[in-house]
């Protein structure tokens, strides 16, 4: 049997194991950012021990990086496998008897200070204000149709990024109620998104036929549209009363996207 000397060392231990593994991670430093192609560098003193280093892990976005990575007084965070412009959590764990530092932390800090104004969506236009957009950007004016959001058009902001801008976008609603939003992009990445504004459209739905297909397609009004075959492949889109069919293969199940639903139809 174990002696009582034994059992006391035994204690002494697991008490200081379970200690040490409490001090690896009593210290946790977190930088939130946004990724401009620069890495981070951070300076790793010893611990109280004088023998092992301060940071016990390091995780970027949830990934930890090899051990062997961290295990100097100095070392660079390479963020090079993010895409310009995501999001960076940067995680630094170390013991309660040091505190490294993140020498170049401004780095993944956003300087930006474009703004938007609200979108408001009329009978006829979509209107928007912008503070210090920049000419190198991009607009994405968003509409959601077929339950989807899809760019209807990309345009570039006026010349001047000095204040506030105003915008106007010409638009078509389709019946009932519209939803439009706009995305404006910065050069370096960094994406912004207005409200979502709606309007609710007093048109009669759009209706077609027939429902089975020898020559063409006849809708109740001039509308957007766009054809899909039964894998959701494009084969035919435009703007009109209606269109063309007697090239397609007969037989087929088709679908016809126009004035936000989706109907199927038979080709003879």
């Amino acid at each position: 049997m174990m002696d009582t000397m034994s059992l006391s060392r035994l204690f002494a231990g697991f008490v200081s194991l379970c200690m040490s593994l409490s001090f690896a991670y009593a210290g946790e430093l977190t930088l939130v950012g946004v990724y401009q192609g620069k890495s981070l560098y951070v300076q790793n003193p010893f611990s109280g021990d004088n023998v092992s280093y301060c940071i016990t892990k390091v995780t970027v976005n949830g990934t930890a990086l090899e051990a062997k990575a961290i295990a100097n007084s100095a070392f660079e965070i390479d963020l090079s496998a993010l895409k310009s412009g995501a999001e960076v959590v940067v995680k630094i764990f170390h013991k309660d008897d040091c505190k490294p530092a993140v020498l170049n932390a401004n780095v993944i800090k956003s300087s930006s200070t474009f703004k938007f104004g609200d979108l408001e969506a009329t009978d006829k236009v979509l209107r928007w204000s912008a503070n210090h957009d920049q000419p190198a950007g991009n607009y994405y004016i968003e509409q959601f149709t077929n339950n989807n959001w899809v760019i209807m058009k990309e345009m570039k902001p006026k010349a001047s990024s000095q204040g506030k801008n105003t915008y106007e976008f010409p638009v078509t609603h389709h019946s009932g109620v519209n939803k439009y939003k706009i995305k404006y992009q910065e050069r370096g990445g960094n994406s912004f998104y207005t409200n979502v504004a709606e309007y609710t459209s007093d048109k009669a739905p759009v209706t077609f036929y027939p429902k089975r297909v020898s020559d063409k397609i006849v809708f109740s009004a001039s509308v957007e549209f766009e054809i899909l075959d039964a894998y959701g492949l494009s084969v035919k889109k435009g703007i009109g009363t209606e269109v063309s069919c007697a090239d397609l293969k007969s037989g087929g199940v088709y679908y016809v996207n126009f004035d936000n639903k989706t109907e199927k139809f038979l080709k003879k």
